[in-house]
């Protein structure tokens, strides 16, 4: 009998919302998402690429700085959770774990990471450590929060929660969480501002199945909903962490955040107020300053981009190639390569050589006949020379029969 109102109500905690399944996930810090409930204000934190250096000769272990130093200020936000958007680990290993695990340990907030690219690429042992779910869904009162799988090879789960969600007039808000940033080269969706011109609709791993399975529903569902999706992969490391985009036809917003270990790094606070309007602020993980999200769009990244430029100089062409050079001969595999092909050349030509003692020269086969150009003309010689050279035989043969 217990058994059975146990399963009661665990069915009852899953499915809520005229049939929408929550799948409430378990934070990386173990702290479970439970009592959302009806709330009638609430905000949660949002951030991106909190991993740190990715330099090869210089990982780190712990995450972003700017992150260890700022975890305080979760609790002190009365947020329901923190939303990390992919790549939270440099490597996935036991010693990178505990060092996660040291530093969420006073964060009483549920801390939940999105499947970057480094967790897809060791998946297997990110599920056996910290058992997170690739795809999940939750909701906070009438809000929908959306965890997706950027690297998933298809988009079936998001597109099915999608299609539900617009089936579904009490739902408001939709939050979708994902590391890959949906980039776009038409009207409907931004392309990447001040880099390139992408070639594909996004620039995802399954760009194509986005295109065909989530897009449509996408843009149909942010015409009747609020829409807003969180990526931590901006793919340009150039310029501000921070990007924030707004459809000018629709409810969509693209909102982008990723740490670097510099001062610009920030994490977005996401507060929905008692009037169900949404307000999304960046907060300065070095000075606490709050800034208008609005002010972090495309005029934004032209100027950033441009101050960069001019404040790394050493980062043009010749400076970059002069550098990877320097790289490439200093480096062991480019002294094994020089020792290998040296000993290799040494070895085919003891093969190749003739183990006689007399070599054999070789000859054409066939004699090519001298053209008249090839004739080298000798002098004629004069008249008194040849007498000359008669007397002086005749005077030698004289000489001869005296002795």
């Amino acid at each position: 009998m217990k058994s059975s109102i146990g399963i009661i109500l665990a069915l009852t905690c899953i499915f809520s919302a005229n049939g929408f399944a929550q799948l409430m996930p378990m934070g990386l810090n173990q702290v479970p998402l439970e009592g959302l409930g009806d709330q009638p204000h609430y905000n949660f934190w949002v951030g991106g690429h909190i991993c740190g250096s990715h330099h090869k000769a210089n990982k780190s272990v712990y995450p972003a700085a700017g992150f260890v130093a700022n975890t305080g200020m979760f609790e002190a936000s009365s947020a329901q959770f923190v939303m990390l958007l992919g790549d939270s680990f440099t490597n996935i290993s036991p010693i990178h774990a505990d060092a996660m695990r040291r530093t969420l340990g006073s964060v009483p907030l549920p801390v939940i990471n999105v499947m970057g690219k480094t967790e897809h690429a060791q998946h297997d042992t990110y599920q056996a450590i910290f058992n997170q779910q690739a795809n999940t869904q939750f909701m906070i009162g009438p809000d929908v929060c959306l965890v997706v799988d950027s690297f998933a090879p298809n988009w079936d789960w998001l597109a099915e929660s999608l299609q539900t969600i617009s089936q579904t007039p009490a739902m408001r808000h939709v939050f979708i969480f994902a590391a890959g940033m949906p980039w776009g080269n038409d009207d409907l969706l931004p392309t990447l501002p001040t880099k390139r011109q992408v070639a594909q609709p996004v620039t995802l791993p399954s760009a194509k199945a986005f295109n065909d399975q989530v897009k449509p529903t996408l843009l149909r569902l942010s015409q009747i909903k609020n829409v807003y999706w969180f990526a931590g992969n901006i793919n340009n490391s150039l310029i501000h962490q921070t990007y924030h985009w707004k459809s000018p036809d629709s409810t969509l917003t693209i909102v982008a955040n990723a740490m670097t270990g510099s001062i610009h790094d920030s994490m977005l606070n996401v507060q929905v107020d008692a009037q169900g309007l949404v307000h999304i602020n960046t907060v300065s993980l070095t000075t606490g300053m709050i800034a208008d999200i609005n002010t972090f769009g495309s005029n934004r990244w032209l100027t950033d981009t441009a101050q960069w430029r001019k404040d790394h100089p050493q980062a043009g062409f010749y400076a970059y190639f002069k550098h990877k050079s320097k790289e490439v001969l200093i480096s062991k595999k480019f002294a094994a390569g020089i020792f290998g092909g040296l000993v290799f050349g040494v070895f085919v030509m003891l093969i190749k050589r003739p183990t006689t003692l007399d070599r054999k020269v070789r000859r054409p086969s066939v004699m090519r006949v001298l053209d008249d150009d090839d004739y080298i003309p000798m002098p004629t010689p004069q008249p008194h020379d040849v007498f000359s050279k008669l007397d002086d035989e005749d005077k030698e043969d004289d000489s001869r029969q005296a002795a």
